[in-house]
């Protein structure tokens, strides 16, 4: 294998993965986190990253493993700007039907 495979390479090989959950615990432990594993750690951040880009929740959950879309759900938290968005189309909705409401009248 190249080095340039890999994110991070240390002469010319990848980092194993002890010290890369040793790296985790100390950063995680410097930050006052719950104790979440480098690999579920990772594997959310991938789902969250995955969901801000606007990949199906379906998407998601294949490329996870997950049986179905509400164990995505859980792990996968959509961006501000996009919730913010949908609650602005909401409104516009609910202003549109309270005026299509009252000129029925």
């Amino acid at each position: 294998m190249i080095a340039e495979a890999f994110v991070f390479p240390r002469k010319g090989k990848p980092f194993s993965e002890s010290w890369a959950r040793k790296k985790w615990d100390e950063a995680r432990a410097k930050a006052v986190l719950a104790p979440i594993t480098l690999y579920t750690g990772t594997r959310h951040s991938v789902a969250s990253q995955t969901a801000n880009r606007e990949a199906s929740l379906y998407t998601i959950s294949k490329f996870v493993g997950h049986s179905n879309t509400k164990q995505t759900e859980r792990y996968s938290q959509l961006e501000i700007r996009a919730l913010k968005q949908a609650q602005r189309q909401a409104s516009i909705r609910s202003l549109f039907s309270a005026k299509s409401l009252q000129s029925e009248k």
